[in-house]
């Protein structure tokens, strides 16, 4: 009995370590050699809970510890699914989201390097949904906001000894010059539906993701959903050539620029 008890320990402790595997990145995030990597990964898969990333610097410092339904070599395919944890170099948590299928999904926190709380936020889809508090590092509420949809529809804010400002939302989204119906009347004018695809009475939606950084050029377009994959290039090639001719506003946190990642469709209908 004991010869089978340990043959049994033996062979589930031989089965970890066949699901657990190390990975060099680039400063890309992309797959690499050790020699020219920023960092690496450590990848386990777990029942139940899919695939557990803990993501070191090459100092062998732990940044954080993902999970994700699916993580491989091309980077926009990965999938993040449950709890994402990110730390300070000391090892102090400094956030921590839930995520389904890449979108932020329910209560989002962020820390000062102290570990007090800096940020309490909910999100839907990916998007700020519900309540948002901001406090100062002595945990005094700096301020309160209620989102849809990441469009603030109220709030406050206050300085250090509670008296009330003049309120500007914590979060803005990027802008289009001329607003999202401009955006949507460039799109069309520059859309490009092939002609073979006119002929087969291909029609369709598809939705892309990118980037407006600091200074509201477009970058990192990628498809995230799509009715028939022949569309994809044909919409990528309509932000591009968008991304040519205009820079947005872009997005901010606190009245400060940032990189905000975007969502678009591009709709390919037969007139």
């Amino acid at each position: 009995m004991k010869k089978t008890l340990c043959i049994v320990i033996t062979l589930l402790i031989a089965t970890h370590s066949w699901a657990q595997k190390k990975i060099y990145l680039t400063k890309d995030g992309e797959y690499g050699k050790a020699d020219e990597a920023s960092a690496y990964v450590i990848i386990t898969d777990e029942d139940g809970k899919g695939q557990k990333v803990e993501t070191y610097s090459m100092g062998d410092t732990l940044k954080s510890i993902t999970y994700y339904s699916k993580f491989g070599k091309e980077r926009n395919k990965r999938v993040r699914d449950g709890v994402s944890t990110y730390y300070y170099k000391d090892g102090t948590v400094r956030s921590v989201d839930t995520f389904a299928n890449n979108h932020r999904e329910g209560e989002s926190k962020v820390f000062y390097p102290s570990g007090a709380l800096k940020l309490d936020a909910n999100y839907k889809g990916g998007l700020l949904n519900d309540s948002l508090t901001l406090y100062y590092p002595n945990g005094k509420i700096r301020r309160k906001e209620v989102y849809q949809s990441n469009k603030c529809i109220s709030g406050k804010l206050w300085d250090e000894e509670g008296n009330e400002l003049p309120f500007n939302p914590y979060f803005i989204l990027p802008q289009f010059p001329g607003g999202i119906e401009k955006c949507k009347e460039v799109m069309e004018q520059l859309l490009k539906y092939p002609k073979d695809l006119r002929k087969k009475g291909v029609q369709g939606r598809v939705i892309l993701r990118f980037i407006v950084d600091q200074k509201g050029k477009m970058s990192d377009i990628e498809v995230i959903k799509t009715t028939d994959y022949l569309l994809n290039e044909p919409a990528i090639q309509t932000l591009e050539a968008i991304g040519l001719m205009y820079y947005w506003i872009p997005g901010k946190v606190e009245g400060e620029p940032i990189r905000t990642a975007f969502t678009i469709p591009v709709n390919f209908r037969l007139t």
